[in-house]
Order: structure tokens, then C-alpha cells, then sequence
């Protein structure tokens, strides 16, 4: 089996959807090409070969028995897809499974959400996607929640849930002053789209701050955001020409593996995964719980269905203001129990969460989608034109 591997986004989509399980089906023996670059698969296409993408494509697209590719709302994308299976049966008489994985529920986004323009009433970028799902001969995603949310729009769905490999961790340092900085440290790590999740402590961080103030013998507490800070923290900030007297600092959004680089060199204590309990939410996956193995922290998150998965004894699970200060302020004041659920939390990702222990569930996906006829007739779906290969 040969795999073509076409992520549509960067970052963390691309890395824990596409490249992670790319590199470990490749560790594995199977034939996968993947070209993973800081943007999406037909920049790196480009950067990479010096290819047009498109010709790129409809040139080696024959070589493949099945292609897994990202979701997307260009519709570029999707034209390309259904082309290059078209393309495939006509000039080299096999069919070629389009498989696309989907790690987000687009149907129910908040309006505070960066992306809720793009997916709201009958925009071209909705249309676009929902068109992709409809003309994919299987469709792969995160959680159990996507496939109930999207049932209307797509078939033969499969949950391949996001795994992780924590030795790629293993070499990053932590910045050498950490010993002797005697600050706890609470990180949070997300963009504005997460606007209402951290909402969810607009009283118990201030409340926090005030009373972890370094005097009398309490500790000193500290907050580190990572993408985005929420309006509550801002009179953390009190001292712009000096740092060093604020009480939480900003880091701009950066590439994953910066960002991953970034965690454990800050090193925090505590990281935190407030979410708003919305339908939205329930679709989303514990990528938290790894950034805090990641940083080597002790994690704290809602009780919800984004982290059903973690257990107990690697994570505390929290709900309302009370249960969050109790939970943060136990962990403030007790240095041995942050580091006994950080192990926790490591041995559970260890021995269950490795992607390269799970790898045979995308090959099963695989088969299962070349042991079907692939989708022929679009003409039940309202799209924009599909290009034909010689058109590119």
C-alpha cells in the first residue's frame, strides 16, 4: 500500500493529523510520502520540489493507492482531490480512495470564535468544506463527537484520536535561572478562539494573583499565555519597561515545535485547560494534557468531554469556581504532589497515548476505504465546477 499524505493546514493540525502519523507509519515500514512544512502541503510541494503543486499532483498522483488529506474551505483543494481520483481512472485505470480527516466541528462554532465567519449561514468557505466531506470516499477524525455532529454530511466515518510521541520532547531544555526562580508558574496555551474557555476563570485568576503574592511567606504566583491572553489578566501587566515585577507574560504564537521548545524551557508547574461547556467543545481533543507532559507540569482541567480520556490519577478534573481556586491553590502550596501528577500524567501518555503503538488503526482505516467502491456520482452535491486534470 502507498500512502500520499496531504495536510491542508500547519501547525498543530497538521502535525498530530498528518505528519506525526506519517513518521510512524514510515517507522513502521509502509510506503507514506508527506512533505511537512510550516504551511500546507501544496506550499511545501513547491518550497520543497520547485514542482507546481497541481502538476506535482496529476504527475505522481497514479503512483498512490489511497491519498489522506487534511480538511480545508479553499476550494482548490477539494477540486484538486476529486481531479486527481478522476485523473487516476482514467489514465491508469485504478481507483484512488480520497480519504479526508476532519479534527473540529464546524456546524457549531461560537460567534467570539476567529473562525465563525467562515463556517456561518452560506458562505463560500462552508460550502467548500461541507463539499469536501460529501466527496470523500471516508472521512477520519479526533473525537466520537464529529462524526454525530457531521452525519448528515459525509460517510464511512472513523475516530483516530490524536496521539503523540513525548520523546521528541525529551531533548528541549529548561532555561538554566528556573532553579533558583522560586515563582509557581500556571501557563496557558491557545489562541483567541479560546476567548470562552478562559473566561471560565475571569474570578478565580484575579482572586489567585492577589493572594499568591510573594509576602509573609506565600508563594509568588505567576501566569504564563501562550497565543492569547484574556482580558482578566490585564492589570497583570503593570510595568511595561520591566517584566520582572509583572505577574504574567505573553508569548506570541509561534511554530509548533518553537512552541513545544518554548513550554519546557519556561518550564510551569501548572498548566491549566479551562473550556466552556458548549456543543463546540465536545468535539475538541486533550491536546492540553500533552502540552503539559510537554512542559512537564501538573495538569488541571474541566471536567468535560474534551478530556474523558485522561484519568484521574494523572489529572485534576475540575468544575466551577470553587473546585478551580481549591484545586490551583492546593497545587500552589504543595511542590510534591505538582510533581507527582506532572509523572502521572507522563507514564499515562507513555504506556497508552503513543502514536507509534495505535499506528495500525490509520492501516486499518486505509483497507477498509480500498476494499470499498470509491464515490463517483457528485451530481447530488451543489459545488463549484470540478476542474479537469488537462484544465490545470
Amino acid at each position: 500500500m502507498k500512502i500520499l499524505n496531504m495536510h491542508t493546514q500547519g501547525g498543530a493540525i497538521g502535525y498530530y493529523r498528518h505528519w506525526m502519523p506519517a513518521k510512524a507509519m514510515k517507522d513502521a515500514g509502509y510506503d507514506v510520502t508527506y512533505y511537512r512544512g510550516e504551511l500546507d502541503f501544496f506550499h511545501d510541494v513547491k518550497r520543497i520540489t520547485g514542482s507546481n503543486p497541481e502538476d506535482w499532483l496529476f504527475k505522481h498522483g497514479g503512483e498512490y493507492d489511497i491519498v489522506h488529506m487534511g480538511y480545508s474551505n479553499v476550494q482548490q483543494h477539494t477540486t484538486l482531490a476529486v481531479a486527481l481520483r478522476n485523473h487516476a481512472l482514467v489514465n491508469y485505470e485504478k481507483e484512488l480512495p480520497i480519504i479526508t480527516d476532519i479534527d473540529d466541528d464546524p456546524i457549531n462554532v461560537p460567534s467570539y470564535n476567529t473562525a465563525f465567519r467562515s463556517y456561518t449561514g452560506q458562505s463560500d468557505r462552508r460550502k467548500n468544506l461541507l463539499i469536501q466531506l460529501r466527496a470523500s470516499d471516508a472521512i477520519t477524525c479526533t473525537t466520537p463527537t464529529i462524526p454525530e455532529v457531521l452525519r448528515d454530511e459525509g460517510r464511512n466515518f472513523s475516530v483516530l484520536p490524536n496521539y503523540c510521541e513525548p520523546n521528541d520532547w525529551d531533548h528541549f531544555q529548561v532555561r538554566p535561572e528556573r532553579d533558583d526562580d522560586k515563582a509557581v508558574y500556571i501557563a496557558y496555551a491557545g489562541g483567541p478562539a479560546h476567548l470562552g474557555d478562559l473566561e471560565q476563570l475571569s474570578e478565580v485568576g484575579p482572586r489567585l494573583t492577589a493572594k499568591y503574592d510573594g509576602k509573609e511567606g506565600r508563594p509568588l504566583l505567576r501566569w504564563i499565555f501562550v497565543g492569547f491572553a484574556p482580558p482578566w489578566a490585564e492589570e497583570m501587566y503593570p510595568d511595561k519597561k520591566d517584566p520582572a515585577n509583572n505577574r504574567a507574560f505573553f508569548i506570541q504564537p509561534c511554530q509548533l515545535e518553537t512552541f513545544h521548545r518554548s513550554l519546557r524551557w519556561m518550564s510551569p508547574d501548572i498548566m491549566i485547560a479551562p473550556v466552556e461547556q458548549n456543543v463546540f467543545n465536545e468535539s475538541k481533543s486533550l491536546l492540553k494534557a500533552y502540552d503539559a507532559v510537554t512542559a512537564n507540569a501538573a495538569f488541571v482541567c474541566q471536567d468535560w468531554a474534551t478530556y474523558a480520556d485522561v484519568p484521574e490519577s494523572a489529572a485534576f478534573k475540575v468544575r466551577g469556581d470553587v473546585q478551580w481556586q481549591e484545586t490551583l491553590e492546593g497545587l500552589i502550596e504543595n511542590p510534591d504532589i505538582r510533581e507527582k501528577r506532572a509523572k502521572a500524567l507522563r507514564e499515562w501518555v507513555l504506556d497508552e497515548r503513543r502514536i507509534s503503538d495505535h499506528i495500525i488503526e490509520w492501516i486499518d482505516v486505509y483497507e477498509a476505504a480500498m476494499s470499498r467502491p470509491v464515490v463517483k456520482e457528485l451530481s447530488d452535491i451543489i459545488r463549484p465546477r470540478i476542474i479537469r486534470p488537462d484544465e490545470i
